[in-house]
């Protein structure tokens, strides 16, 4: 009994220090997801229905409706498409877009004053007093008072008062070049209007003062772009951004600025602000730069760009708009056409492109440091070791005290003094522990360390008493570290250089250790007494195994093995005896699994090369969802061994573009209807409002177009329609969001229209009224006449007239259809000539992006690989030989590229020296072959010129990169790619190939 009590109390000590030790560990700063994630853009070009390519300003109106101007045009999207308003609107040069608190939409414009929009369309501002507007602004005073002001080129300052528009009071002294307006409440004091200057700086009154210039260093003088205010905490701050010296914000702290010497920003040239709120009650700032998307959390700047999937890195509007169910969607006017993005609480997100550049991340690790903060380690190929704390990242390489460039495993495990450590291996064979500092100790190992002896595992066990260190190498097999000493281990038979990819230490029910490898001679296993193979590579189907993860669920323990031809399952419930278990789940969307983790949900990951599947238990199966870069991830390709799932369920994965990061906890079930709108309704060809849809004698083809005003998703928006008074079912569902009618016979109908989102939520559906009247001949009254007169005679005219109307329609409908097909034809050809390049006889870019997007539109499952090509130095060729010779060089190209094409690619001319050749169905190593073989030919033509003797030579540099094309994002990650190859081609030195 004393024992027992002995014993009692030591256990009762044992879990009250690891409750102190978890409270510890609990009390630390996690990981803020909403500073280290980031957006997923979705892009629109003029593809899409833009009216240009560089687009200036966005607003997002009370209806849901996007509103993006050019310098010269204005375009809204509708949820589908988007359409250049170029009817019933203001005609004049575009100032800016604004929307107020109520959700109005006004622009200014610079020649023909200000106008509103509303139900009824535009509305020009009553008593407006200048016809040169430069931007309509909003603020809201400490009573919660909502104030409208124009700022004009010719009148300075105004304000609405009441229906009116009047001068502010002692403005005469501002600057005539005012660009922003925005009002604190408790800086300084009292609340302050402020205004921002195109050259003279910031200015403010206190009340109904006088004007005064605010006067700091860095700001007098500077183009103040935009003004925003921010409450948090209780502390009030106004950002003010400017084109030339970063970004600043003036709070009772004093000034604080962000720019290019300081800090993370990319320039220096800033345009408008907005800010988003964050779960914990702060705010995240974005701001539009001219290289950039910048987001500030925590003080700290964080840039998005290209390579984060932006189509430009110029942005020269940003707007956020929050939706009916509280998402909040950031739209970007770029100078590449327009991006939106959801933002705040994504679960699935890219979260640093560490590695992007290279073979991407190997290793991934979240844990905690000495205080109890959560950090992030990530090691890559050869670009060393990032780790996030503190809110920053910081980098380690060889240059400050790492051992390796090469990172391939962060693992922690005990020590042979049981300690728990931080170990690191490197591509090269290092084994490192990592202390405190960061301090990087190699340790003594028996192998030779050297190029590709790569450290890829390490465990701990404890056999008879005895802890051991255990270590998996790629050639120099698996080793042990015990009582100070190393050992070799290897199965009967085991060649001179063997590897091992993964370890795992089972406790069986009967509390007996068990160490299990992966390796390249099957399934190994260790009892305490020898290693032995479990199962052969025969046995696994001759498969190369990968990674290795044990699942215990009531009493059963699974190991999930990657390999590369899928997860194999084996219970080793009995490690004697392990058995294959049949494989019965959904397939992977790629042969190559790496592995498999599981977190606290039972939701396991399956990292592929071709995204992460995800395997949410269901009855007595699984169902699965594959997520991809389109979904926000870096990338759709995995690496082995870049995988974890951390202490709050937050799964961390390694990717060929940089780590991405899923938190269950922010997965959501959208619900939230989306509205439907009708968008535009013509009768014979004229528009007509949406309230009004009446068809007279003589008016017979109607058209209407509407739209779900969904702001995601959007893409998967399905519709259906019915006549009522005329159909008996509603139409199947589609993507169609447009219906026509001709010659409808007089009567009342309703056009109910349906829809459904992206996650199937049905839209309350919407009734058309539509009346269509008699001619004067159906009218009542006139029957009746008839039948009065001589009922016989109208009987038998009233006959003839129906047949002749019958006749005549199918005349009509006759004509139409044969001039239908005369101008199908015509349009057949005439788009065939718009495909075509005069030049080379290729076709055209067009052809290119129209072949994409209808793989797009298909969702074509299979691999697409694209080719991009550039003439090296064609302008000195042009120069040195003139022009007839360059446009000989470019024939000779297309020669060579049409000579090594296979039958199906599409060859193009993408624009001046550059080309492009799509190729269905053709994975990367063939498309490889293909492009060699028009670089060869080209370097080998010799190029002439009508009317010259001498024979001129050119060379090609090449970009390679493959893809699936199963929507937009996919298209335009594809021309990324094969644009960023192209650009490494050119970086090796032009005449070469990159993939």
């Amino acid at each position: 009994m004393p024992m027992l009590k002995r014993l009692l109390a030591c256990l009762l000590a044992l879990v009250c220090s690891l409750g102190a030790a978890a409270a510890a560990r609990s009390s630390g700063v996690p990981l803020d997801l909403n500073a280290l994630g980031a957006p997923t853009f979705t892009t629109y070009s003029t593809n899409d229905g833009l009216p240009a390519t560089i687009m200036v300003e966005v607003q997002v109106d009370r209806s849901g409706f996007v509103w993006a101007s050019s310098a010269n045009q204005l375009a809204r999207y509708d949820g589908s498409h988007w359409q250049v308003i170029d009817d019933a609107g203001p005609v004049g040069v575009l100032g800016s877009p604004m929307t107020t608190h109520d959700g109005a939409l006004w622009i200014a414009y610079r020649d023909i004053g200000i106008f509103r929009h509303d139900k009824s369309g535009w509305v020009a501002s009553a008593h407006f007093p200048s016809r040169h507007a430069r931007h309509v602004a909003q603020t809201r005073d400490a009573k919660g008072r909502y104030h409208l002001w124009a700022l004009t080129f010719d009148r300075g300052l105004l304000q609405q008062v009441g229906n009116r528009w009047q001068p502010v009071a002692g403005s005469a002294a501002l600057p005539k070049t005012l660009l922003s307006i925005a009002s604190t409440q408790h800086l300084f004091a009292q609340p302050r209007l402020w205004v921002g200057s195109g050259d003279a700086g910031l200015w403010y009154r206190d009340g109904d003062g006088v004007w005064q210039a605010f006067h700091a260093p860095g700001l007098d003088r500077m183009q103040i772009e935009d003004l925003l205010v921010t409450q948090e905490d209780g502390r009030e701050a106004l950002w003010i951004s400017t084109f030339g010296n970063g970004l600043w914000r003036l709070d009772d702290r004093g000034l604080k600025s962000w720019r290019v010497a300081n800090s993370a920003v990319a320039s220096d040239a800033f345009y408008s602000l907005v800010a988003s709120e964050l779960p914990n009650g702060k705010h995240a700032i974005w701001a539009a730069t001219r290289n950039g998307l910048v987001r500030i959390i925590n003080d700290q700047a964080r840039v998005f760009d290209r390579s984060y999937g932006l189509p430009s890195n110029a942005i020269r509007d940003v707007s956020l708009w929050r939706s009916p169910n509280g998402d909040q969607v950031l739209w970007l006017a770029t100078e590449n056409g327009m991006a939106r993005a959801l933002v705040g609480g994504a679960a699935w997100q890219t979260v640093s492109l560490f590695g992007a550049d290279a073979n991407g991340l190997f290793a991934v690790l979240s844990d905690t440091d000495e205080t109890g903060n959560e950090r992030l380690w990530l090691g890559s190929s050869n670009h060393g070791l990032m780790q996030y704390s503190n809110g920053a990242w910081h980098h380690y390489d060889t240059s400050n005290g790492l051992p390796s460039q090469s990172v391939f495993l962060l693992k922690h495990a005990t020590d042979t003094n049981g300690k728990d450590q931080l170990w690191l291996g490197t591509g090269d064979g290092i084994l490192a522990r990592v202390l405190p500092g960061p301090r990087f100790e190699p340790m003594p190992v028996p192998w030779r360390p050297g190029r590709g002896e790569t450290v890829s595992d390490v465990a701990s066990t404890r056999f008879d008493g005895r802890p051991a260190l255990w270590v998996a190498t790629r050639w120099a097999g698996l080793k042990r570290l015990r009582d100070g000493h190393w050992d070799t281990l290897a199965p009967p038979n085991a060649p001179s250089r063997w590897g091992v990819r993964r370890l795992t230490v089972q406790t069986d029910a009967n509390g007996r250790t068990w160490l299990w490898a992966s390796s390249a001679l099957g399934l190994l296993r260790y009892d305490g007494h020898q290693l032995d193979v479990a199962l052969t590579p025969a046995e696994l189907g001759q498969r190369e195994l990968l990674d290795m993860s044990l699942f215990t669920d009531n009493h059963d323990s699974v190991l999930w093995l990657g390999s590369d031809n899928g997860i194999l399952r084996v219970n080793v419930s009995d490690p004697r005896h392990p058995a294959i278990l049949p494989d019965s789940l959904p397939k992977a969307p790629d042969p190559v699994v790496y592995g498999a983790l599981r977190n606290s949900r039972g939701q396991i990951y399956l990292c592929t090369n071709n995204g992460v599947q995800v395997l949410t238990p269901s009855g007595s199966g699984y169902n699965a969802q594959v997520v991809k870069r389109r979904n926000g991830l870096p990338h759709d390709e995995c690496n082995g061994g870049a995988q974890y799932v951390d202490a709050r369920d937050r799964y961390w994965v390694g990717m060929l573009g940089g780590l991405g990061v899923h938190d269950p906890a922010l997965t959501r079930t959208d619900r939230q209807a989306k509205p439907i709108a009708v968008t535009a309704i013509w009768i014979d060809g004229d528009k007509v409002p949406v309230d009004n849809i009446t068809l007279h004698s003589g008016k017979d083809y109607l058209r209407v177009r509407y739209a779900l005003l969904s702001w995601i998703g959007n893409d998967k928006s399905r519709f259906r329609t019915q006549l009522l008074g005329d159909e008996k079912s509603p139409s199947p569902w589609s993507t169609q969001n447009e219906r026509s009618f001709d010659h409808l016979p007089p009567g009342d109908y309703r056009l109910r229209i349906e829809a459904r989102d992206y996650a199937g939520n049905p839209s309350q559906p919407v009734d058309l009224p539509i009346r269509v009247l008699p001619a004067w001949w159906q009218t009542g009254i006139a029957r009746g006449g008839y039948a009065l007169a001589i009922a016989a005679l109208f009987w038998a005219l009233l006959q003839w007239r129906l047949r002749s109307l019958r006749s005549q329609r199918k005349v009509l409908e006759s004509q139409v259809n044969a001039r239908t097909e005369e101008l199908n034809v015509a349009n057949s050809l005439l788009l065939e000539l718009s495909y075509r390049d005069p030049l080379t006889g290729l076709a055209n870019r067009r052809k290119l992006h129209d072949v994409l997007e209808d793989a797009a539109e298909h969702m074509d499952s299979t691999p697409w690989s694209l080719i991009f090509v550039d003439v090296d130095h064609f302008k000195d060729y042009n120069d040195a030989f003139g022009h007839p010779a360059g446009d000989e060089a470019l024939r000779v190209v297309a020669a060579a590229m049409l000579a090594c094409a296979p039958t199906g690619a599409l060859a193009a001319r993408y624009g001046g020296e550059e080309f492009a050749c799509l190729l269905r169905a053709t994975p990367i190593h063939h498309a490889l072959e293909i492009a060699e073989c028009m670089r060869r030919r080209v370097q080998a033509s010799e190029i002439t010129v009508p009317g010259e003797s001498r024979r001129n030579h050119a060379t090609i540099s090449v970009g390679v990169a493959e893809g699936l094309i199963e929507s937009g994002t996919d298209c335009h990650c594809l021309l990324r790619d094969a644009d960023k190859a192209l650009y490494a081609a050119k970086a090796a030195g032009r005449n070469c190939i990159r993939p």
